[in-house]
């Protein structure tokens, strides 16, 4: 299992890393993964889990 960085993360949305921090901090991030003493991170799974949990449809289309 691949654990990507707050970088990876910010740069797979198209963000910054502080953005990801802040959602992180107001609970509205994905999940995190301590992967040592002083390094946190995010598996893949758990990211790819969080992006689908935001998805919602487009506005003025039909929900499915």
């Amino acid at each position: 299992m691949r654990v990507l960085t707050l970088f990876e993360v910010a740069e797979r949305l198209g963000c910054s890393r502080r953005t990801v921090e802040r959602a992180i901090e107001r609970g509205e991030g994905p999940t995190l993964t301590q992967i040592s003493d002083r390094r946190i991170g995010v598996a893949e799974p758990d990211y790819l889990a969080w992006i689908e949990s935001r998805r919602r449809p487009a506005p003025g289309s039909q929900a499915a």
